[in-house]
């Protein structure tokens, strides 16, 4: 049997999926959010500028094709406006949990792996045409009506079904062959992170204590984007498309743990030893989980426990002038 070629980045995601991880619970979780608030906005009449049949919306209300493309401004400027304030909170964490097409790139790495492995082929690719479908359609709900499936003639029912099939492969397309270098290069919000982003107390920590470090650098093959982990202070200069050189590499950094989940998989024999690579506050960076939970039970019960007063022994009341002068007339 010949044997399997994988990129070093595949090989690590093929290591580390086989085990349990916290981070893909998270970002199902994250991921479902947005996509409520991608679908929401288009099919509550929240915002929507029609290509069928002029059925533009504007806070819930149907209104004219200029109010319709402005309430569609509008609700991606806010949506950046968030992500904005995240960034500013926690850093690129939108990028790493919360982004669509971060996972679409993620989705297609599974099923690169499963091509070339034979492993769950049709599974996995299932799972990566079927994110697509589910981000092309969340961003055609904002263009056309769905009512045009049921009530346009047959010309826009054709119509709208080429658009949205043509959406669809676009996604995976897209998804397959530049994958991450869309958010290396590209991405208009990354770029924009790269170029401000400031030093945070949360994100990805190295703490390198008495040699716990390996020396493997599955963390640096699990990065998507090609960083080193373990000192993300380097300038980045290996940049394509339009992103801009010179600045750390913290600053192109997505805040996706994958380099974490790395490590952690070399340390999962090893209980004694802390991973010098976490995805959490500074201070918190070398301990475990355990003992962090234990820290946010302590704080919490000293904030509920009621603060204790010493009492203070009574103080002796001056003497009168009369007390004095019958101590002066015993001692006499």
């Amino acid at each position: 049997m010949a044997a399997i070629k994988l990129a070093p980045r595949l090989r690590v995601l093929r290591s580390i999926e086989k085990e349990p991880h916290r981070y893909p619970k998270i970002r199902r979780f994250t991921m479902a959010v947005t996509f409520v608030v991608l679908y929401a906005i288009p099919l509550l009449g929240i915002a929507r500028f029609d290509l069928w049949d002029g059925r533009h919306m504007a806070a819930f209300e149907r209104t004219n094709f200029v109010y319709g493309f402005g309430a569609v401004f509008l609700s991606v400027i806010v949506f950046y406006l968030l992500t904005f304030v995240v960034n500013g909170i926690v850093g690129r964490l939108f990028c790493g949990f919360g982004c669509p097409v971060g996972e679409m790139s993620r989705a297609s790495d599974t099923a690169e792996i499963a091509r070339k492995t034979g492993e769950n082929r049709l599974r996995d690719e299932g799972k990566a045409w079927g994110f697509a479908a589910l981000l092309a359609t969340a961003g055609f709900l904002w263009f056309v009506d769905p009512r045009v499936f049921i009530e346009g003639s047959l010309k826009a029912k054709l119509m709208a079904t080429g658009g949205l099939l043509g959406a669809i492969a676009t996604v995976y397309l897209l998804g397959r062959f530049v994958r991450w270098s869309f958010c290396r290069g590209y991405c208009p919000i990354g770029i924009y992170y790269s170029a401000v982003q400031t030093a945070h107390a949360f994100g990805i920590h190295y703490d390198e204590i008495e040699s716990v470090c390996k020396g493997c650098d599955y963390c640096e093959q699990a990065c998507p984007v090609g960083l080193d982990p373990k000192d993300l202070r380097k300038p980045q200069n290996d940049v394509i498309g339009v992103g801009i050189e010179g600045l750390p590499q913290s600053n192109h950094c997505l805040t996706c743990g994958e380099c974490v989940r790395a490590c952690e998989s070399v340390f999962l024999q090893k209980p004694g030893l802390i991973p010098p690579l976490s995805l959490s506050r500074k201070a918190d960076a070398r301990k475990p989980e355990d003992q962090k939970k234990a820290d946010k039970k302590g704080k919490s019960a000293d904030k509920a426990k009621p603060v204790e007063t010493k009492e203070e022994p009574p103080r002796a009341e001056p003497e009168s002038e009369l007390q004095t002068a019958a101590k002066l007339e015993t001692s006499l």
